[in-house]
């Protein structure tokens, strides 16, 4: 497979959708195991820590590998979906693969792919492929370590496939994938709560419901495994300041580690990252930074994120240009937070655009208590809703709303309505946020 072929794979791949199940997947793997020369299963050829939620993954998954890198380790991370390149979902020391490896490990995973066909079975799906080009690319390139994020399952999620991960990790479960993993959140925290297994070595967890807490700590006694949860009193929150091109710096302590200091923005940022330490400090001591508060000082502060109340600039007249992929409930909650937190006595505009199988109406009318004006979008997705369709929705919380036929007029409209010191946040789905940095 040469780099010119791998658009096309990807999305002929990719037409396929999600199934979850890891009948197929342990095929897979087997395969390509045997293939390259992994006795072991690939999956299992490096260390890793395997992290499971709503919201919150890619963020504690970022703190988490850069705290390993700052220590020294050579770590791998995996987290989809791509915000703004593809091969950034597959990261070594916080660098994207390069296209031409990519290629390479394609090419491998592909021939695995053929022997599972023959077997009967379907052509593994896209996100099975990812999963697998992860393990191996990781175990290749020899790496001490790798954070591995699920997709939006747990216990049927193809990357639950480890035999015996140093943690599982969890960030805030709500409500999301509905149709995937239930409409409760009882059904859908035991799916993600299926990540444990008996070979965990500990198992954290960052803030959640009652209803979930409680079922991961069943869980987590069913199998033997320490659950360490972060308490949320130990978190205490400084002071912040947004330098003059907008990009914002906030301070806080967690326990015993006091003056840390995040350029990753967001209040709900805290918590990921003392989720990250509370990993961290019950690691195995081969995984520990030797010199544990200096790392964690420069991690957190190197740390960064794409798409998380992320600074994109200012536009022309002024106004500050924030990009965030909320893109559910929970996860505008946490964004209509921080921006209250942030920018007090700020006027705020929206541009929105959403996928037709999220939960919008509520989103819409979370948005409509802040937002200033809305501008709506249609994300260039296979699942996006049309702005018109978005934008009627809207109007039954709010007046000022307008639909643009494209993110460059809803840019453009957004500049012309907002002058400096006024806020503009794109949000709503991951899946157009690089049209606007773009």
């Amino acid at each position: 497979m040469t780099e010119h072929d791998l658009a096309s794979y990807i999305e002929t791949v990719g037409k396929a959708g999600s199934v979850l199940g890891l009948e197929r997947m342990r095929a897979l793997l087997e395969a390509l195991s045997k293939q390259q020369g992994f006795s072991g299963g690939v999956e299992n050829a490096v260390p890793a820590i395997h992290i499971a939620g709503t919201n919150g993954k890619g963020s504690v998954g970022a703190f988490l590998a850069t705290i390993f890198s700052e220590s020294g380790k050579k770590v791998g991370h995996f987290s989809s979906p791509a915000v703004f390149s593809y091969e950034e979902m597959f990261a070594i020391n916080g660098k994207a693969i390069p296209r031409k490896t990519l290629a390479e490990i394609y090419t491998a995973v592909e021939m695995a792919c053929q022997c599972v066909v023959a077997q009967g079975m379907e052509h593994p799906t896209l996100f099975e492929v990812e999963t697998a080009a992860t393990f191996f690319y990781f175990a290749r390139e020899g790496c001490d370590i790798a954070v591995i994020e699920t997709g939006m399952g747990g216990e049927t999620d193809a990357t639950n496939v480890m035999r015996s991960p140093l943690a599982c990790v969890f960030t805030p479960i709500g409500i999301d994938h509905s149709r995937f993993l239930g409409e409760t959140l009882h059904e859908i925290a035991t799916v993600k709560a299926g990540i444990l297994t008996e070979g965990t070595g500990v198992a954290v967890t960052g803030r959640q419901a009652r209803e979930v807490l409680c079922l991961l700590q069943e869980w987590a006694d069913a199998k033997g495994v320490a659950l360490h949860v972060v308490q949320e009193d130990d978190i205490i929150p400084g002071t912040f300041s947004i330098e003059e091109n907008g990009q914002i710096r906030q301070r806080f302590s967690y326990g015993a580690f006091s003056g840390l200091e995040l350029t990753l923005p967001g209040l709900f940022q805290l918590e990921n990252a003392a989720t990250a330490i509370e990993t961290i400090l019950h690691l195995p001591k081969e995984f520990q930074p030797e010199n544990l508060m200096e790392t964690l000082r420069k991690a957190l502060l190197n740390t960064s994120w794409p798409g998380r109340l992320m600074w994109a600039g200012k536009l022309p007249r002024g106004a500050i240009l924030y990009l965030d992929g909320a893109h559910n409930p929970q996860a505008m909650e946490r964004l209509l937070e921080s921006l209250r937190y942030y920018f007090t006595n700020h006027r705020i505009l929206f541009i929105m655009g959403v996928l037709a199988d999220k939960d919008y109406e509520t989103e819409l009318s979370m948005v409509a208590q802040l937002a200033e004006k809305l501008y709506t979008v249609t994300p260039k997705n296979s699942r996006g809703l049309a702005a018109e369709r978005l934008a009627e929705s809207a109007k039954n919380y709010m007046s000022r709303v307008v639909a643009c036929a494209s993110t460059d007029e809803a840019l453009r409209l957004a500049d012309r309505e907002a002058g400096a010191g006024d806020v503009v946040i794109a949000c709503g789905s991951f899946s157009y946020l690089r049209q606007i940095k773009d």
